[in-house]
């Protein structure tokens, strides 16, 4: 009865791997029905005639060589040193096991390293004041800006992040089999190859700049201007708006706006925030409030409404309130006084 039930079991996972269309979740579950016998594989392996299935693998696989081939050790699915063998069922000849239990080992291997390089996610995040670059796989970059936390996961057909809350720079390498979606909230933003930024503020507000190339940003503003709303023929159709932007171009989607406009931005003023620097230009005092408090953990506060209306002109290093109080002492009619750990900006 056992018997039966391990070939029943090894038809079902010749076909769920077979079709191509497996689930991750699927595939570490094959790797876990594998690795729970010997005879699983024994099973498996006579029923798909795997031996030619895997090719240069063959019957006397040196499972030391495949390991490493696999890849890196933290790619590698791992197996018990020793394969114990069971007693024999219904008579089955003994030398079978013994490739079996060569063979158990570099199939976990396989398919565990198929598994984690077919799909590749993680969660990153950076603290008050921090930056921080990564290099994926394909030769992606995303620079993370302060407060900032994302989560990628790429497979063999699409490049996928979700910008869950603060600002990152991409520089997306060109891959014409697989988009780069960027999320952020109800927006999405998709390239195939191109550099541009995003920052989010919100579910529902978000700003998008592109320094090179071009994207598509679809968005759930109730109204954009018609003038640019496209899609090129490579993008699948969708009820949202989409608007196309190109190299020096921003566009800032904001919930209760019925028009969303283009607008023209220097590429180096865009990510100038990787250098540290962060320029205002006729800004009022409010945004460059809110922008200096993304960076500390102290946060400066406007208690004059007509004073934050007040307009400011300058370079400033983010990172450092200080340089921003003092540009504010020399200022009429301002006065800045600690309250705590914060700062507060009255007349």
């Amino acid at each position: 009865m056992k018997h039966k039930q391990n070939r029943i079991e090894a038809a079902r996972w010749w076909a769920a791997m077979r079709s191509g269309d497996s689930s991750r979740a699927e595939r570490e579950q094959f790797v876990d029905w594998l690795q729970a016998s010997p005879e699983n594989v024994a099973e498996y392996l006579e029923l798909a005639d795997l031996w030619g299935e895997l090719g240069a693998m063959g019957k006397d696989a040196d499972v030391e060589e495949l390991i490493a081939q696999a890849g890196e050790p933290n790619n590698i699915v791992e197996f018990a040193p020793e394969v114990h063998e069971p007693p024999l069922v219904n008579q089955r000849p003994r030398k079978l096991y013994g490739a079996v239990a060569s063979v158990a080992c570099a199939l976990v291997v396989a398919i565990g390293t198929l598994i984690l390089r077919s799909q590749e996610s993680d969660l990153i995040a950076t603290a008050v004041g921090e930056l921080r670059s990564i290099s994926l796989s394909d030769g992606s970059i995303i620079t993370l800006n302060t407060r900032t936390s994302l989560r990628y996961e790429f497979d063999d057909s699409l490049r996928q992040v979700e910008l869950i809350d603060g600002e990152a720079l991409f520089d997306v390498a060109h891959d014409l089999s697989r988009p780069f979606i960027v999320s952020a909230g109800e927006n999405e933003i998709r390239a195939l190859g191109t550099s541009f930024n995003v920052y989010k503020k919100s579910d529902m507000e978000a700003t998008v700049t592109v320094l090179e190339g071009r994207v598509v940003v679809r968005t759930s503003a109730m109204v954009v201007d018609e003038q640019i709303i496209g899609a090129s023929d490579n993008d699948e159709p969708s009820d949202h708006p989409q608007v196309e932007l190109t190299g020096g171009e921003r566009i800032h989607i904001q919930p209760r706006e019925l028009l969303l406009p283009v607008t023209p931005v220097s590429p180096d003023r865009a990510a100038e925030w990787t250098t540290r620097r962060i320029t205002f230009e006729n800004s009022p005092l409010r945004d460059v409030v809110a922008q200096f408090n993304r960076y500390s953990v102290s946060q400066l506060l406007v208690d004059d409404p007509e004073l934050a209306d007040m307009r400011l002109n300058g370079v400033f290093e983010p990172h450092s309130q200080e340089d921003l109080l003092a540009y504010l002492r020399q200022a009429e009619g301002v006065n800045v006084r600690g309250v705590g750990n914060n700062w507060v900006i009255s007349r």
